[in-house]
Formats: structure tokens, C-alpha cells, sequence
């Protein structure tokens, strides 16, 4: 059995950016019973802070079968999300309000 590959997004508070789409990086092939009900579970924060690297593990999925963990993949940030520069942001606000 081939598992598909899976993708969260998460929200990310101080970036530039308001979220990050992460992605397993793994693809996970396994020998199964036929019909086998395999359950994946996501293992991560609700939310990151700023800055966020692309390439950076930011959680996991964890593949259960029968109530026992059969195969895990790291989730990997798929871009990277700079830290807002408070200057910066009052600039953008004023750009925003006056045009």
C-alpha cells in the first residue's frame, strides 16, 4: 500500500505571511492485508511562531494500523515565513490607509 501524500497548513502568528503550508516528505510504501483501514494522525502545534525556514520539520503524521503505529513522516515547511519588522509594518499599514 502507497500512502498519498499529505499537506496541513498552519497558521503562523508574527509573519509576514498569516500561514505555511507543510507537506510529508516521505513517501511510505507498506506491505498490507488487502482493505486494510489505516488511520493517519497529525502530530503538531496549532500554530508557529515566525520565522519559519523552508525545509524546517514542524510536525509529523503518524500512520496507525490496528491501533499500533506502523510508519511516521516529518512535516516540512514548504516556504520560508520572515518575522515582521514592526517598521516595516507600520509602513505597510499607512501604505494601506492612504491608498
Amino acid at each position: 500500500m502507497i500512502f498519498e501524500s499529505i499537506s496541513v497548513d498552519f497558521s503562523v502568528i508574527g509573519g509576514k505571511k498569516d500561514n505555511v503550508k507543510a507537506v510529508a516528505n516521505n513517501e511510505i510504501s507498506l506491505l498490507l492485508p488487502q482493505n486494510a483501514e489505516i488511520k493517519h494522525i497529525i502530530k503538531a502545534p496549532r500554530f508557529l511562531f515566525a520565522d519559519v525556514k523552508k525545509g524546517e520539520a514542524i510536525g509529523r503524521v503518524v500512520y496507525i494500523y490496528n491501533g499500533k503505529e506502523i510508519a511516521s513522516s516529518p512535516l516540512l515547511a514548504c516556504e520560508s515565513v520572515q518575522k515582521i519588522r514592526y517598521r516595516f509594518n507600520l509602513f505597510e499599514f499607512l501604505k494601506e490607509l492612504l491608498f
